[in-house]
């Protein structure tokens, strides 16, 4: 079983992640929104396109990243088990 403060803490931890999850996804959007946008008017460049494509790519699996830490820490938190 946990103690307060433990709960407390994985808790702030998940908040944590809630967040930036939030963040990085409301930036992400914006960012892929101006891109698809940029390229539906033809107004990048083809080494453009590809480096923006990969850059934003990059940036979704590092969201995804902090998805699974978060579900792993509430996976312990419904087991019951330590860290």
């Amino acid at each position: 079983m946990f103690e307060p403060k433990e709960l407390r803490d994985r808790f702030t931890k998940m908040r944590v992640l809630d967040l930036a999850l939030q963040n990085n996804m409301d930036s992400l959007d914006k960012k892929a929104h101006l891109f698809f946008k940029q390229c539906k008017r033809d107004e990048l460049q083809i080494e453009s396109i590809d480096t923006e494509f990969h850059s934003l790519r990059g940036e979704y699996f590092k969201v995804t990243s902090y998805s699974w830490t978060k579900a792993a820490t509430a996976l312990l938190l419904i087991m019951g088990e330590e860290n």
